[in-house]
Formats: C-alpha cells, structure tokens, sequence
C-alpha cells in the first residue's frame, strides 16, 4: 500500500510548485470575485430571483464553451496542431 504522502512528489519539481501556487491564488481570487458579486447583488436587490440570475448569467460562458471542444476533438487528426 502507498503512502498518504506519495501523492505529494510532484512537488518536488520547482515548475509545479509555482504553477500550483498561481493555481491557488487564482482560484481564491475567482471565488472571492462570485461571492462579492453575488453578495452585491443581493445587497442592492433583496431579490433571490436576481441572484440566481446573476449567478446563471455568470457561469453562462464557462457551459457554452465547454460543449465545442468534445464535438470537434474527433475531427481532427492525430497529428494536427491543437491550436489554428
């Protein structure tokens, strides 16, 4: 049986580290930005209807853009760039 800690030896590789790093930042900041918005939102509106729909609106692009990519990914050859 592996060690709990194992999973951990990729931080062993400086370049990992520092993306893992910005990773964290970025993510926190992202979170802190939806939870402002939406406490902004309810703040001035009192409206559960107008936060859910700030909410929907502003995760819109993320479900939009994540359904191109699978249909178009087995129409492209192996060897093609991955970016036109």
């Amino acid at each position: 049986m592996p060690s709990p800690l194992a999973a951990f030896h990729v931080l062993a590789n400086p370049a990992y580290r520092t993306w893992a790093a910005a990773d964290l930042v970025s993510v926190c900041g992202s979170w802190m930005q939806t939870v402002a918005l939406s406490w902004l939102v309810y703040a001035m509106t009192g409206s559960t209807a107008m936060l859910g729909l700030t909410l929907t609106l502003s995760s819109l692009p993320s479900l939009v853009l994540s359904a191109w990519p699978p249909g178009r990914a087995p129409t492209r050859p192996c060897d093609a760039p991955l970016l036109d």
